[in-house]
């Protein structure tokens, strides 16, 4: 029981610091994240619609700025007008639920965007809430601008991918490609190993 302690004692002194870092606040990059009703075929489709409206309607006006704090700025004064474009999509279609927009930082999971990962960790976001938002979502990077990018089927244009690694990399957030092993991998892979220990001296404590 005891090098069972020890043992775990050690991976944490060792371990935490690189845990940490895995999962840190990340400025420079603002994300739109639309989460659906539910997921019922209806409220799905419902949230594409509500995506491509806003896009349409807000996207024009930053997708050539190449300044943070004045996509920011934008967004922050248009809270009220997104609200109001995904409550008229919501009406023309004939729900009767309503939305709720947030410009914030949120907890996001690692996602992957073409061949670059984005780490898990706190982002900047523009989250749109429809009804009850117990549905599955759909994400973007608005800034630097790529919600254009065709992010379904893996793709993402050279130059795109550069200006997403340049963000991420000038917040000290390590970016890499999917095919490869990177420190991300391990950090996971450590948290499994605490787990894993935990619960075996949970069992020799019985």
């Amino acid at each position: 029981m005891k090098r069972i302690l020890a043992l775990l004692i050690c991976i944490i002194v060792f371990v935490l610091p690189f845990l940490v870092g895995s999962i840190q606040r990340t400025d420079g990059i603002i994300r739109f994240h639309v989460i659906a009703n539910s997921d019922s075929l209806d409220d799905q489709n419902l949230k594409l619609k509500v995506r491509d409206e806003i896009l349409r309607e807000i996207y024009p006006e930053i997708k050539d700025i190449k300044d943070y704090n004045e996509s920011f700025k934008i967004l922050s004064k248009n809270i009220s007008r997104i609200e109001d474009i995904a409550n008229k999509v919501l009406e023309e279609n004939g729900f009767d639920y309503k939305s709720r927009v947030y410009l914030g930082n949120f907890n996001f999971p690692v996602k992957k965007y073409g061949d670059v990962v984005v780490p898990p960790g706190e982002y900047m976001a523009l989250r749109v809430v429809l009804g009850n938002g117990e549905g599955k979502n759909w994400w973007c990077v608005m800034f630097p601008p790529l919600c254009f990018i065709d992010i379904t089927r893996g793709k993402i244009d050279p130059k795109s991918e550069e200006m997403l690694k340049r963000a991420l990399e000038e917040n000290s957030v390590e970016t890499f490609k999917g095919n490869k092993r990177n420190k991300l991998e391990l950090r996971l892979k450590s948290l499994e190993i605490i787990s894993n220990t935990i619960k075996r001296a949970k069992m020799g404590l019985r």
